[in-house]
């Protein structure tokens, strides 16, 4: 592994370890606590400076109540979620992420808008029975 992708991980591991240990309402001496590691292991994570054994990474992932994996994956904040825009009538195929949808819906439709309705649903989601085909894909 490259220099810049292994301190990529580790910030990545960082990021989401406190992202996990304050949606938990943990503090960083909880979190050692409970992972049965140093609290400054956990500022170290925190920062992406610090490098984990699998074993740490186990209590750290049971500790926080989340997968392993999820400590090392994007961050959903970060991650784009793609949808597929079909309007059968007019023909076209847009691919486009959640927040286009969203910041588009702002401007370009009032809120009243039919189509606005059935591409946001109910809870702000892309309504995947609407006469537009919109249908969410899977992360590349």
């Amino acid at each position: 592994m490259r220099s810049e992708e292994k301190t990529g991980v580790l910030v990545r591991l960082g990021e989401n370890v406190r992202r996990f240990r304050a949606a938990a309402g943990l503090s960083q001496v909880a979190l050692a606590d409970r992972a049965r590691i140093s609290r400054r292991t956990v500022i170290k994570l925190e920062s992406g400076t610090a490098n984990i054994s699998l074993t740490g990474l186990e209590q750290l992932a049971d500790a926080l109540g989340v997968r392993s994996i999820d400590l090392l994956s994007e961050s959903p904040a970060r991650r784009t979620q793609k949808l597929l825009v079909h309007q059968p009538a007019e023909g076209n195929v847009l691919i486009v992420s959640e927040e286009d949808v969203r910041q588009a819906s702002r401007w370009a439709r009032p809120a009243s808008s039919p189509a606005r309705s059935k591409l946001r649903g109910e809870q702000g989601r892309p309504d995947q029975g609407s006469r537009y085909g919109a249908r969410t894909l899977p992360d590349p």
